[in-house]
Parts: C-alpha cells; structure tokens; sequence
C-alpha cells in the first residue's frame, strides 16, 4: 500500500473519509487525487472509493506528464 498525503502531511488511508467528509462539509466540491508515477493503481482506487464514501460527488486524478528520458 501506497503513502498517503495531504496538505504535505502523512495520512493513513482510514483518515481519508472521516477527512475528505470534513472538507467538503456541506458543499459540493470536487475531489482531485494526485499521485506519482510510481502510485499504486490499487491504493489510487482506495482513496478514490474513500472520497466517494465520504460524500465526494466528482472528482478527477492528476497526473504529472511522464519525463522522456
């Protein structure tokens, strides 16, 4: 499983929901998921189903372009 983060603080992957929910208190906001080229598709996946249990109703991933090396 992969490191999680937020705010450039380490965050255990149970935090996500109760912290995504906080977030988005009652607005409707989108919910983008970053992660390097070296993320786990599956711990990607993880956050993204944690975000949509808290209440997230959109979202997107954000990706860095891969380097052409």
């Amino acid at each position: 499983m992969g490191v999680f983060n937020y705010g450039g603080n380490v965050v255990k992957l149970e935090s996500i929901r109760p912290l995504v929910k906080r977030l988005l208190g009652s607005q409707e906001r989108p919910v983008i998921v970053q992660g390097d080229e070296g993320a786990d598709f599956g711990s990607v996946l993880r956050v993204v189903d944690e975000a949509k249990l808290a209440g997230a109703q959109s979202g997107s991933l954000a990706t860095e372009p891969i380097s052409q090396s």
